[in-house]
């Protein structure tokens, strides 16, 4: 079976830039002859969209590009199966919206997963909007049963002991029988996070489903998303995606007994400005800037204008792509003044 892990960068709102990177993705998952084709979570509305979302326009283009994509699929390989991840409306009792990951075949939408475990800590919000789902969505392609899950869903137990959830998906995914777990996820970067994400999930393979975990890549405002998707099966890493500054659509064979030896695991931001060098100076400081600010927290002009914008402008026609050279040109305005300042939390940071 093999599976295109769509690994791209979403931005809030601009929902015909992210229906082009999923024309993308299917067209590669179709070429290469994918039994499955998986994006993040909430892929057509952009992850982060916060109270955007509470705009009846917002939601109904978030379904009008659901169903562009059903569209698309009607015109591809008629074996792929299309994970893609948006808002749905909730019509019974609870929040106003849910948090939905859908199957997509043969110009049809086959399937749907309402996120169970919303995250209500830290960065995320998601109990604000969505009504958590109780149920698992499980379907066939070929003789292989998968079942899908959304980013927190694989996160039962956080590892703390006033923090634990009273339902856990992954145990009952087990517990069904499924072969291969879905999962789609927007799991922001935070220091030595992907191989906690490794040591916390791939051992759910063990006498289990094998899990395919793709993350989105890129950053929205104060957030930096490391990609890193993967493939685990047996309790090991069968595949990682060592791609984490730009689109990619790896495709790979999952039950192929001889695994995908990964590059090293990205853990330590002194590693992902390394990797980063190749690409340029200007875009190395960026990356310094954006970590700089995320990490320590500053109230600075940057996540002061930045919320105000987006919610001023997002649901003008492509004004997330305006937004995003606002902020690239306000960024290199900050560069000449802030290197040095910045220098030195990356180093403090890279030493703790």
């Amino acid at each position: 079976m093999k599976v295109c892990l769509a690994q791209i960068n979403t931005t809030p709102g601009d929902f015909s830039g992210n229906l082009e990177k999923v024309q993308l993705g299917v067209e590669a998952a179709s070429k290469a002859h994918a039994d499955l084709v998986v994006f993040p979570e909430l892929t057509l509305p952009g992850y982060l969209s916060q109270d955007l979302i509470y705009n009846p326009d917002f939601i109904e283009r978030n379904l009008q590009a659901l169903q562009e994509v059903v569209e698309m699929s009607g015109h591809c390989n008629p074996n792929l199966h299309i994970v893609i991840g948006y808002i749905g409306k909730n019509t019974g009792i609870g929040k106003p919206f849910t948090n939905l990951a859908g199957v997509v075949n043969k110009g049809s939408l086959t399937h749907l997963y309402q996120k169970q475990l919303l995250p209500f800590y830290d960065v995320f919000d998601e109990l604000r909007y969505f009504e958590p789902g109780n149920e698992l969505t499980m379907f066939n392609i070929g003789s292989v049963k998968v079942g899908l899950a959304i980013c927190e869903d694989l996160w039962n137990d956080k590892g703390s002991d006033d923090y634990r959830y009273a339902d856990n998906p992954l145990e009952k995914y087990r517990a069904a029988g499924v072969d291969v777990l879905v999962s789609i996820n927007s799991s922001p970067f935070v220091h030595g996070k992907c191989q906690q994400r490794l040591d916390h999930i791939a051992p759910g393979s063990i006498d289990g489903p094998a899990i395919v975990y793709v993350n989105q890549c890129g950053g929205q405002d104060e957030l930096v998303f490391d990609g890193q998707s993967f493939v685990a099966k047996k309790g090991a890493v069968h595949y990682l995606c060592s791609n984490i500054f730009n689109d990619s659509y790896d495709v790979v064979e999952i039950f192929d007994e001889t695994p995908a030896t990964p590059d090293e695991v990205k853990t330590e931001t002194v590693s992902l400005a390394d990797m980063y060098k190749s690409q340029g100076s200007a875009r190395l400081c960026l990356l310094r800037v954006a970590v700089w600010i995320a990490r320590l927290s500053v109230s600075s002009p940057v996540t002061r204008w930045v919320p105000k914008m987006s919610m001023r402008s997002a649901c003008r026609p492509s004004s997330a792509v305006h937004i995003q050279e606002m902020m690239r040109s306000y960024y290199m305005k900050t560069l000449v003044v802030g290197t040095t300042k910045c220098q030195l939390s990356m180093n403090r940071w890279c030493k703790a």
